[in-house]
């Protein structure tokens, strides 16, 4: 048991003969990770707290290379009151 600490603080999992099942485990948990924060970064900006600010938003348009549109991440926008 103290053996197999002290090799986890070594980090000989990560450089010996069969780490490369374990460098795969830590790329997909990092990758998870990063799509559970940008979901949630996502869901963020479309709560608003009064209805002003969310119809503001659904107005919103931007013009790119002479093309006006509205954006679509706009539209389902949230009001929260508490």
């Amino acid at each position: 048991m103290k053996k197999n600490i002290y090799n986890v603080l070594r980090g000989t999992f990560l450089i010996s003969d069969d780490s490369f099942k374990n460098w795969r485990l830590i790329m997909f948990l990092s990758s998870l990770a990063i799509i559970m924060i940008a979901s949630s970064h996502r869901a963020d900006r479309k709560v608003y707290e009064n209805e002003s600010d969310a119809n503001a938003d659904k107005a919103t348009t931007v013009t790119k290379n002479g093309v006006t549109y509205a954006p679509k991440h706009f539209a389902n926008s949230t009001v929260v009151s508490e």
